[in-house]
């Protein structure tokens, strides 16, 4: 966990002055962790999509970078981290949830949540995504291209829910695959709910009218992928 490791840019991203820090990937692989990451305390965009053999056109992204947490406690976006984004990374077996977003306008893209990157079960412990009362804004997947079937998250095989939005207001999630594999054939489901919205949570959008088909007009249903 020397120079170069995701620890040791995490750690320097959080000490930095720059509005916008950028963490990025020259290699592919697995990284496992003997303890947990630190907190995220500022605004930084992990971008996993740089990694050698990350094919950013697919339909379904598959990450080219696993942290396995080993059972330790899963990544913090903590509330200083507004405006942060992770893409491109699979993370699973954490103590806790894979990812939990204390920040704002946090976004969440191109990612497995419980999930290695070749697609086996890496299941978070309490769950796969946890949004507190302190954040609001935040967006559980994209579909920028506007390509019918884009899968933005895969979200599954976690020990509770897939997404607990616990309070907070104005969150977006969409695009996503949650509960099944990443290609949408096989269960591969989470052992509590695939989203939850509770503790008073607000004006958040599950689907909604965030991908509309530019051929037909029909917005997406629940998962957002079509």
């Amino acid at each position: 966990a020397g120079a170069g490791s995701l620890r040791a840019a995490i750690e320097g991203a959080n000490s930095s002055s720059d509005a916008n820090n950028l963490i990025t990937f020259s290699v592919a692989g697995t990284i496992s962790l003997i303890s947990a990451l630190p907190v995220i305390g500022n605004s930084v965009s992990i971008d996993a999509t740089t990694a050698p053999g990350f094919d950013g056109a697919a339909l379904v992204p598959v990450p080219m970078v696993t942290v396995d947490f080993n059972g330790a406690a899963g990544l913090v976006f903590g509330v200083g981290a507004q405006g942060s984004s992770l893409s491109g990374m699979a993370l699973g077996d954490a103590s806790d949830y894979g990812v939990t977003l204390n920040g704002s306008g946090i976004t969440l893209t191109q990612n497995y949540i419980g999930l290695a990157g070749d697609g086996t079960a890496l299941g978070n412990q309490m769950g796969g995504i946890l949004i507190s009362p302190t954040a609001a804004g935040n967006v559980i997947g994209t579909n920028a291209s506007g390509v019918e079937g884009t899968i933005s998250n895969v979200i599954s095989a976690n020990l509770g829910n897939g997404i607990t939005i616990n309070g907070g207001s104005g969150h977006t999630v969409a695009a996503n695959r949650i509960g099944v594999s990443p290609d949408g054939t096989v269960d591969q489901g989470n052992a509590g709910h695939g989203i939850v919205l509770t503790g008073a949570t607000s004006n958040n959008t599950i689907g909604g009218t965030v991908f509309v088909d530019a051929a037909n007009g029909d917005v997406n249903d629940p998962t957002g992928d079509k």
